[in-house]
């Protein structure tokens, strides 16, 4: 039960970790990448686009490589965080793409972000799977952190380790009180 009540709090105090920084704590931390809110995104389609990072209330342009398409120039916030809900346009072709955040760091130098998305032909069936999930496979994408069934699988597999160890040391126990 404790375990799980840690679990719980740990999970609980991620985000107010990261919206309360420390003076004197650097900032980007090494694992600031961009993400997505999906990496399957139908001609067309609409997706949120995050990044973070930049120099605070500076502009960061968002767009499309492949052939380059300027999707939309957005302005950092007080912690240089982005966040900006695009459209894809038409012209982007079904494929693997990546998508680039351009602006500045806190020391004035460029900062640059990618992260890969997977456009599908909409209208004709059901969407491509995700890479690594046996259906379609899209190639290369970038993964764009844990998702909610990966981390209940893997809460769930430490759970059931810690009980199987918790039951090995209680019977361990009653062995060694009743040999006494």
């Amino acid at each position: 039960m404790f375990l799980i009540s840690a679990l719980a709090a740990a999970v609980g105090a991620a985000p107010s970790a990261q919206a309360h920084r420390p003076p004197g704590i650097a900032y980007p931390p090494s694992s600031c990448t961009a993400r997505v809110s999906t990496a399957l995104v139908p001609e067309g389609g609409s997706l949120t686009v995050f990044g973070c990072g930049f120099a605070p209330q500076s502009p960061v342009s968002i767009d499309v490589l492949s052939s380059v398409v300027h999707l939309t120039t957005v302005r950092a916030d007080s912690n240089g965080d982005v966040v900006a809900e695009v459209t894809l346009p038409k012209v982007i072709e079904e494929g693997p793409h990546t998508i680039r955040l351009t602006g500045e760091n806190p020391d004035g130098t460029e900062r640059v972000q990618k992260v890969g998305i997977e456009v599908y032909e909409d209208g004709h069936g059901a969407p491509p799977s995700p890479p690594g999930t046996g259906g379609h496979e899209t190639g290369g994408l970038a993964g764009t952190g844990l998702s909610g069934m990966t981390f209940t699988v893997t809460a769930a597999g430490l759970l059931l380790s810690f009980g199987s160890l918790t039951l090995l040391l209680v019977r361990s126990r009653r062995r060694r009180a009743r040999a006494s």
